[in-house]
């Protein structure tokens, strides 16, 4: 497999492939009201990600294990137990879409949505923000409420 070369056909098909993507890409930066959309949704998802793992750094390192932030990962069936401990209540459903690994397109929790616009940015996973915009957001939402509330 070391130096291995890609044949001219595979070539091609990867540039065109590549020239296909980035034209995709390019319509969607040229719609600003979705670029504004998807950055005011992963901006308020940051804030909510941010805010949970201080909670959960602060349940981890009470509970003997490894804290610092930077090391945590969002595992939905960590949150319930995390936000009893500093007597916050959120509903499991509210949890799993927040928080959870759904990812089938039009259920998918707010977090995966999160990562597909992050990382591939698929049309499926903006329509989906755009469809369930008011439903994200209330989430979002209610989430911050909490810890603003405390």
């Amino acid at each position: 497999m070391k130096n291995k070369k890609i044949s001219f056909e595979e070539e091609n098909a990867l540039k065109k492939k590549l020239k296909d993507e980035l034209d995709r890409l390019n319509k969607i930066l040229l719609d600003s009201n979705t670029i504004e959309l998807i950055e005011k949704f992963k901006s308020k998802f940051q804030i909510c990600e941010i805010l949970y793992k201080l909670i959960l750094e602060k349940y981890n390192i009470d509970h003997g294990k490894e804290g610092g932030r930077d090391k945590l990962k969002l595992n939905v069936n960590q949150v319930k137990p995390a936000l009893k401990y500093v007597n916050f209540s959120l509903e499991n459903d509210i949890i799993n879409r927040l928080f959870g690994s759904e990812s089938h397109a039009g259920k998918r929790s707010i977090k995966k949505i999160r990562d597909i616009l992050t990382h591939n940015l698929t049309n499926s996973a903006i329509d989906e923000l755009k469809n369930r915009k008011n439903e994200i957001f209330n989430d979002m939402d209610y989430f911050l409420k909490m810890i603003e509330s405390a």
